[in-house]
């Protein structure tokens, strides 16, 4: 009867033509659902209406995955039914079941109140879609229909919240329940494995992997937005809460399926990052997520920045895929004062046809960065990028170290296929390739130097207090003696150092500088590349000479005896150790040196010397390693960065610094 009721309506109806909403009184179209059973046909009123975030209509926001254009499916728009209007079949599915029966239920949803046919429109209308969900009386989550067992991984939620409290400050989970399972925070989830599958099963649904789905939930207060399963329910709280739990209670037995769905949506589910996220950094959080416009991997972060650091940026689809994600580069360069994304960028990481500087987002994933426990550039601001508006180029200054003189990539297979055998198979003949054989003699220089890069250097006594979830270098330096006198299966031996090295060098490739000095790069390197510390870098960078004095970018690098500022500044003296220091008063890891005989923390670097005349330290009056510099005859202040360090400081103190131009 339905069908028969929608085919009579059809043939009686036209196509719905879009009036122009009226932009100078703010106007949005809302969709009135009109009541009916669940089976009849969908008839809908759109309404244009003034909006006002301090004085919003009384509308709910729907949060959904549009799914496949292909065979869409009509709706009817008016009481009469008189025109229709095709949406995808998610949507078309989903509609029957927000319907009520007694009433009409008013509502937002992007793919009807916009008129997605109209750029302009679908321009103005993105950049308010920020409002539009924080400000909507309810977000309304459809994951889509139950499924066999959607109903069980909802209860197994339900039964987390109602069992357990938590506190997203500091990531713990209090139990309140009696059962012995659930309260011995020790032991892991007491789930079996139908609810594991149906859990991973469920996280599994198209809607997390969306990208625009992380402004419709983060946005708007937590209270206010409810997930929809078919006809269950459950508090989008109360998801976060059960997957905060899930994640810090899983055992290492649990299938990689499970882990693996918890962990990537946890970054989503996160409360203790709600408000203002660095665009850096939520350009890495939303990495695995999906849409179908590239720039929207841009125009769908921008509601959750600071405004001051989209500043230049707008959504807009006039703009080609290339202009908006340079765009959006320099904006973060200039934003961090510091080179992180040119880590996610290089000649390999796009097909998008951009300068090697602008990463094509999402980018190729590799397992680490190599910038996390070193400060190649010490505590140097990136310097004058310049205006980029010449043909792409991007303007930046530093060292040049080296010429690579030998690469040789490591042939791993992808992360699920490869095994710990793999991994000292090839530190096996990497370390024959560069030579380096047993035995060894005690403090060996070479061992080090090998062990230091294949690691990136990140080890336990790189940390004070000493990360327990690391291994030390000296407990690195056994294992990989180990590795290299050993011939069979590795199987059952080194498990935690082999992955840790495995994280840092599939998809990646040694080399030697002419030099002789060693290196893991990107594995695109090649002879005759150079080997650069960059200002605002943490790790070192390998550039590639082109015509024209310019260079391209191939990616970030380790590069052995050059990752602790000694390109600038020189060695450091006596004991002094770079390592990351957690002060417990501001909750903050330090970077700065240890001297290693006193054990006294300096966050300032040894070799920094006296002050410029004219410039004077302002301490932090409640934190001892929070200082800025002001300047006593301009009044500048230099909350980042040190006078000290910049390039004129640099070039006084004999510096070679240079200027790289990258196309």
């Amino acid at each position: 009867m339905a069908d028969s009721a929608a085919s009579t309506l059809s043939q009686n109806s036209g196509a719905y033509q879009y009036q122009p909403l009226n932009e100078s009184a703010g106007e949005i179209r809302l969709l009135h659902l009109l009541p009916g059973p669940i089976s009849s046909p969908i008839r809908v009123i759109l309404e244009s209406t003034p909006f006002s975030p301090d004085a919003p209509p009384d509308f709910e926001a729907l949060s959904y995955t549009w799914g496949s254009p292909e065979n869409p499916i009509d709706i009817f728009i008016g009481a009469s039914g008189c025109y229709t209007l095709a949406v995808t079949q998610n949507l078309a599915e989903a509609l029957p079941y927000l319907r009520l029966e007694d009433r009409s239920r008013t509502l937002w949803i992007d793919a009807i109140c916009v008129n997605q046919s109209d750029m302009a429109e679908r321009t103005s209308q993105v950049k308010r879609m920020a409002d539009i969900y924080s400000k909507a009386t309810r977000v309304v989550v459809w994951l889509g229909p139950e499924s066999e067992d959607s109903s069980m991984a909802i209860d197994a939620f339900n039964t987390i919240c109602s069992n357990t409290v938590v506190d997203w400050q500091t990531w713990s989970v209090r139990p309140t329940s009696p059962d012995p399972l659930l309260a011995n925070g020790n032991v892991p989830v007491p789930l079996d494995e139908a609810q594991s599958n149906s859990i991973s099963s469920l996280l599994s649904r198209p809607w997390f992997e969306r990208l625009w789905i992380w402004q419709e939930v983060r946005l708007p207060s937590g209270d206010n937005i409810i997930v929809e399963c078919g006809c269950q329910t459950i508090p989008w709280n109360s998801m976060c809460h059960a997957i905060l739990y899930l994640k810090k209670r899983h055992s290492s037995d649990t299938h990689d399926t499970f882990k693996n769905k918890v962990n990537s949506i946890f970054a989503l589910c996160n409360r203790r990052s709600s408000g203002y996220r660095s665009f850096s950094a939520l350009l890495v959080d939303t990495k695995d997520c999906k849409c179908s416009d590239p720039r929207d991997r841009i125009f769908a972060l921008l509601s959750m920045l600071d405004p001051s650091e989209f500043a230049g940026i707008e959504a807009d689809y006039s703009k080609t895929v290339s202009d908006v994600y340079k765009n959006a580069a320099l904006c973060i360069l200039k934003s961090d004062q510091a080179l992180g994304i040119l880590a996610t960028a290089g000649l390999e990481q796009s097909n998008l046809r951009l300068p090697s500087w602008v990463p094509g987002w999402p980018c190729r994933s590799l397992d680490r960065s190599l910038r996390h426990s070193v400060m190649a550039a010490g505590d140097t601001l990136v310097a004058d990028i310049g205006q980029q508006a010449d043909g792409g180029i991007l303007q930046v200054t530093g060292v040049s170290c080296a010429i690579v003189d030998r690469v040789e990539g490591f042939k791993l297979p992808e992360y699920n296929s490869t095994t710990v055998t793999d991994i000292a198979h090839e530190i096996r003949r990497i370390s024959s390739w560069i030579n380096l054989q047993a035995p060894f003699k005690e403090h060996d220089e070479n061992l080090i130097a090998f062990c230091r890069t294949i690691c990136a250097d990140n080890f336990a006594d790189g940390a004070y207090p000493l990360r327990g979830d690391r291994l030390s270098l000296k407990e690195c330096l056994q294992d990989l003696c180990f590795v290299l006198g050993l011939q069979g299966n590795m199987d059952s031996w080194n498990r935690r150092f082999l992955s840790d090295v495995g994280s840092y060098i599939r998809g990646r490739a040694f080399f030697v500088t002419k030099d002789g000095c060693l290196g893991l790069g990107p594995k695109g390197a090649r002879p005759g590349d150079t080997v650069a510390v960059l200002l605002g870098g943490a790790a070192a960078f390998i550039l590639r000479p082109v015509d024209g004095g310019h260079h391209q970018l191939e990616g970030e690098a380790y590069y052995h005896g050059f990752m602790d500022a000694e390109a600038l500044l020189g060695p450091l003296p006596g004991n002094f150790q770079l390592l990351r220091k957690f002060e417990e008063k501001s909750r903050i890891q330090w970077m700065g040196h240890m001297d290693r005989e006193t054990e006294e923390f300096y966050y300032e670097d040894p070799r920094l010397g006296d002050i410029p005349p004219g410039w004077k330290k302002k301490d932090h009056p409640s934190d001892q390693f929070w200082s800025w510099f002001v300047n006593e005859e301009t009044g500048e202040e230099m909350k980042d960065g040190d006078p000290r360090l910049t390039p004129e400081a640099l070039k006084q103190k004999g510096v070679d610094l240079k200027v790289f131009r990258l196309v």
